[in-house]
């Protein structure tokens, strides 16, 4: 649950960039993680956006409240079950379950 939200949040964060902010791969957003590189996705395999309805301000009562859901943003499952067996590919995971 806590990988498919921050998997929503970077799909929506890497498609709309507030104004005035660096791209994704600045070198700037690169310094700020943490962990190993191979724990991120590849952002030229892997599609995303950011939801700027969703903010630091607001982050309580959205993502982090169990009763808000992303299904009113989700894609269809026949657009997102494409993207994974492309991507599960590109990636060569050997593990190539949608569901995970």
């Amino acid at each position: 649950m806590v990988l498919v939200l921050l998997a929503v949040a970077w799909f929506f964060r890497t498609q709309f960039p507030p104004s005035g902010t660096k791209s994704p791969v600045s070198s700037e957003s690169a310094q700020s993680r943490v962990g190993p590189p191979d724990i991120y996705p590849d952002s030229t395999r892997t599609p995303g956006a950011i939801n700027p309805d969703i903010t630091q301000e607001n982050i309580r009562e959205t993502i982090c409240n169990p009763r808000w859901s992303t299904k009113s943003i989700r894609p269809d499952a026949s657009y997102t079950n494409r993207l994974k067996i492309e991507q599960i590919g590109e990636y060569r995971y050997a593990d190539s379950r949608l569901r995970d």
